[in-house]
């Protein structure tokens, strides 16, 4: 349901089916095993205008989850002072109930952009993950030198306090990509 400040609410409904070829873990001490699953959650969602300077939106679900249930809320917050600027945070929990057990997922990140211009920007992610205690971070620039073509360059690097200090950055990365759009 939209509303005249372009605010809105929804609910919705979500089925799944799964053929998993290999079993996972979802989690240190749970494994779904090889198998079909179909399962249904339902979501209620809602959300501030995006285009006000703080924006903000909520989401509360719960359904179904491979042989147990899931139970969730998600929060994203962004602050939007200019065109040029914008930082936004999120936190996501999870209650998963399974036949072998229950834990709680948690995921918080940020992510800052920053426009210098129409044609170049600057991106920031971060995100914190309390399962794999895994801090990852990506950064990445963007110039766009002609209509359809663009260069660019990203850097990334995660940060894993499971491992002893002096291995805590287990995987950096720079890349470069450019594009060309030939007419």
């Amino acid at each position: 349901m939209n509303f005249e400040s372009n605010d809105w609410i929804a609910i919705d409904v979500q089925s799944t089916l799964d053929r998993l070829e290999q079993p996972f873990n979802v989690h240190t001490d749970h494994q779904i095993p090889v198998g079909e699953y179909v399962f249904t959650r339902f979501w209620l969602t809602t959300e501030t205008n995006e285009t006000r300077v703080i924006s903000a939106r909520i989401s509360v679900g719960h359904g179904q989850y491979y042989h147990g249930q899931r139970s969730g809320l998600n929060g994203f917050l962004t602050f939007k002072p200019n065109g040029h600027f914008s930082l936004g945070s999120s936190y996501g929990f999870n209650r998963v109930k399974l036949p072998d057990g229950a834990f709680n997922a948690n995921v918080i990140s940020g992510c800052m952009i920053y426009s210098l211009s129409t044609s170049a920007y600057a991106q920031l992610f971060t995100q914190w993950n309390n399962e794999t205690e895994r801090l990852s971070t990506n950064l990445l620039l963007n110039y766009i030198y002609q209509p359809g073509s663009d260069f660019y360059l990203v850097l990334n690097q995660i940060y894993d306090r499971t491992q002893p200090s002096e291995k805590r950055f287990v995987d950096r990365a720079i890349l470069a990509k450019l594009t060309y759009w030939y007419q």
